[in-house]
Parts: C-alpha cells; sequence; structure tokens
C-alpha cells in the first residue's frame, strides 16, 4: 500500500466531519449579519411610518385636484423666430406689473409692489412716484419698504388710460380706481368689498376699456385667495376665476363667466366683438363673444403660463410668460397627480415652492390674430427678468415688467 494510501485510511470520520462543519466564529457571524440586516429592515419601517403619520397629521395649505393639462407643447421653429434679450435697458422698480404708454406726455406709467402708481420717461429717466391707490400716504415708510404685497398699502395690477387726464386701475385689494393723472387725485368708481356678487371679489386682477370709454371688463382670479396667495390658487387648479362686466356711468356690475381656471389676463381682440382673456395655470387663452358670451379656444397648450396680453403694433398680441414648459415637463406631471403638491406644501413654505420653480429661461412671446406663434422672445439664463407679466410695445421699443421683479427692461422691437 503506498504512503499516499495509508495516510487516506488515517484520516478518521470526526476530521472529515470537522472540515465539512462551520465553525463557530462563521456561525456567529452569520447570525449577527441576519440579525443588523433585521434591526435596519425594522427601523426603515418604523421611519417610514412615522414620516406617513406625520405627513397625515401635518395641515396643508391646498386642496388641488388632478388636471391633465395638455400633450407636449409643440415644436417652435425658435431659430427662426427668436429674439434674444441680451443687454437691455433697466429700471430698478419692484413689481412693475403693467404699463401704460400716455402719448401726449411722453410718460409711462405703471403700479408697483408697494402700493405706488409711478410714471417715468421713454427713455427710464425722470422717474416719480405719484401716489397710492390705498389712502396711504406716497411716503409712507413702510409701505416703501415691503417686498410682498399688502393690503394696507394696496396693490395695482391691471391699468389702462381711460382719457387724456385720467387711467383706470384695478387694485387687487381694493377695487377699480379712476386716477386724474394731471391733478394726482383718486376716485374708487368700484370698490370690491361692497360689491353685489354671489361670492367675493377676492383677486381682481386685469381689466379693459372697450372704444365708448364706458364699458369696463376685468377678470377676478380667484374668489377664495388673494394675490399674497397666488402660489395657492395656482397649484389647486380649480375653477374659481371669473369675468366680470362694469358699466361706469351707472355703477352696474354684471357677472358675464365663471368657472374660468386663475383667470388673469384681458384684451379687446381686434375684431371688435370679441375679448381675449388667458387662463395662467391651464397655459391658454380663451376668447369671449361679447354679443353672446359663447367662449372658445385662441390658444392652447402654450410654451409658457400665459399673464397679461396687450396688443402690438405691428400686428398680434404680446403675452407676457411665467414659468416655461420645459422636458421633462416637472410641472405638468404635477397637475395631474395632485398628491406631490400635497405634499410639497405640508413640507416648505411658498418662497421655498417659489424659489424651487423659479424659472431658468425667461420670456414673452407675440401671437398672431388667431393664436399662431409670431415671436418669441427670450432671456435664456433669466439674467435680466423674471416671471414676465407684461409686454408693452411703442415707438419701437417694448417695456417688459414683472409683478415680483426689482426690475423692468426696454429692449428693441
Amino acid at each position: 500500500m503506498s504512503e499516499e494510501a495509508r495516510q487516506r485510511k488515517k484520516t478518521t470520520p470526526e476530521q472529515t466531519e470537522s472540515k465539512e462543519t462551520p465553525t463557530p466564529t462563521d456561525t456567529n457571524a452569520d447570525h449577527t449579519s441576519s440579525s443588523s440586516c433585521g434591526v435596519c429592515c425594522k427601523i426603515f419601517g418604523v421611519l417610514i411610518a412615522v414620516v406617513i403619520v406625520v405627513l397625515y397629521i401635518i395641515p396643508c395649505p391646498i386642496d388641488p385636484v388632478a388636471v391633465q393639462i395638455s400633450e407636449v407643447p409643440p415644436e417652435i421653429p425658435r431659430a427662426e423666430i427668436t429674439k434674444h434679450i441680451t443687454s437691455p435697458e433697466t429700471l430698478k422698480l419692484l413689481g412693475a406689473e403693467s404699463f401704460v404708454v400716455h402719448e401726449a406726455t411722453g410718460y409711462v406709467y405703471t403700479g408697483l409692489m408697494n402700493g405706488a402708481i409711478a410714471r417715468f420717461k421713454l427713455d427710464l429717466t425722470g422717474v416719480e412716484f405719484l401716489l397710492r391707490t390705498s389712502d396711504v400716504d406716497i411716503n409712507d415708510e413702510y409701505c416703501n419698504q415691503i417686498k410682498t404685497p399688502e393690503e394696507k398699502c394696496g396693490r395695482p395690477l391691471g391699468m389702462r388710460q381711460l382719457d387724456d387726464n385720467h387711467l383706470l386701475v384695478l387694485d387687487t385689494y381694493l377695487g377699480i380706481v379712476k386716477i386724474n393723472i394731471v391733478e394726482l387725485t383718486k376716485e374708487v368708481v368700484l370698490d370690491f368689498s361692497k360689491a353685489k356678487t354671489d361670492k367675493p371679489i377676492m383677486f381682481g386682477d386685469d381689466l379693459v376699456i372697450l372704444p365708448d370709454r364706458n364699458t369696463v371688463y376685468f377678470t377676478d382670479v380667484s374668489y377664495k385667495y388673494r394675490v399674497h396667495d397666488f402660489l395657492y390658487e395656482f397649484a389647486e387648479q380649480r375653477l374659481r376665476g371669473r369675468l366680470f362686466k362694469f358699466i361706469l356711468d351707472t355703477g352696474e356690475l354684471l357677472e358675464v363667466a365663471n368657472e374660468l381656471c386663475f383667470a388673469n389676463g384681458i384684451e379687446l381682440h381686434r375684431d371688435g366683438v370679441s375679448l381675449l382673456v388667458t387662463e395662467t395655470s391651464r397655459v391658454r387663452i380663451l376668447r369671449y363673444n361679447l354679443a353672446d358670451g359663447k367662449i372658445e379656444m385662441f390658444a392652447e397648450n402654450l410654451i409658457a403660463t400665459p399673464d397679461n396680453i396687450r396688443r402690438s403694433p405691428r400686428g398680434g398680441y404680446l403675452v407676457g410668460m411665467g414659468s416655461m414648459r420645459t422636458p421633462p415637463y416637472v410641472t405638468d406631471f404635477i397637475a395631474a397627480h395632485p398628491i406631490i403638491n400635497t405634499i410639497a406644501f405640508k413640507l416648505f413654505t411658498k418662497d421655498t415652492i417659489i424659489n424651487l420653480v423659479s424659472p431658468k429661461e425667461s420670456l414673452f412671446v407675440r401671437l398672431g390674430e388667431d393664436g399662431e406663434m409670431l415671436d418669441f422672445y427670450c432671456d435664456e439664463n433669466a439674467e435680466h427678468i423674471r416671471y414676465v407679466s407684461h409686454a408693452e410695445e411703442y415707438g419701437g421699443y417694448i417695456y417688459v415688467g414683472s409683478f415680483v421683479y426689482p426690475h423692468l427692461i426696454k429692449i428693441p422691437v
């Protein structure tokens, strides 16, 4: 018998078994690893349960509904129609929401975040602060320092020229105010707090005066929220917007359309028999027939959220735009899944959410008489302005304002 065979023969069963059986150390390691994994899973499960309970307990300030905005925005030949905003002239004025160019005097009028009505020359010089829409003095230190709208100070939004000496200004808190720009006096011609309507006018926004200079149409964004809570109204996507008709000489007020979604800017169509009304959170513009009150679509599935709308001397309509819709279309996805909004508003403040969704690209557009895209004005990195609310064209230039930004800009057509 060979030496190798004798060695195999000497190997005992106990020795063979000991080679196949794990050592006590290995067994303990596996047990410890399994126990640690179990503990981690339990902790993770407890954390998830705690988060769910906390999210359930924390009150949510909004009650959103699911809305399918539309398909992906249509492709635009941006290379052909884009006009880049690169080196604009600027003027430091906070929240220049809307403009009126007063041809006879050569001044541009605007309403500011602090409730003031201001004017400046066409070359952006000679700024004057005239008065407030509220009863607070124009030199009031508190109102002059605010960064967000407050009812005490007033917040002028829509603005139109009534005649050579007067403007009509819609103060979202107060009502429609007639301002004498010569004597610097004011008169509240429609007090929202006293208006006899089924639901209160909480968020009046923009207005337009018909050629008779007596008939006024204006929008109300919401009968629930005020302007300082605009983000709540935007996120909820509910049909609280309305369109009103107001007669200056008689004071007659009539609700002519309701169940609109964030009814914002308004303009008289060039046909003279219809109005254009922007629905900001639904990214579309409606056309309201003055004769029969019927509403049809003018432009939908827009590339961004529309704000004020004004005629362009070149034809068509300039539309201020807020948040750009770009891939992966996060805002559209959130609108269709309200649980995301609910969680976000439970965890973060309005200001935080605004900063999170702050546009990376600012723009306004010119649409044709049938809603087609004609021009696309773009500030690609939002370096010069954000949240464009208004674009007013005069004398080969466009004055561009924002409802929250601390500057307005002026660019060539």
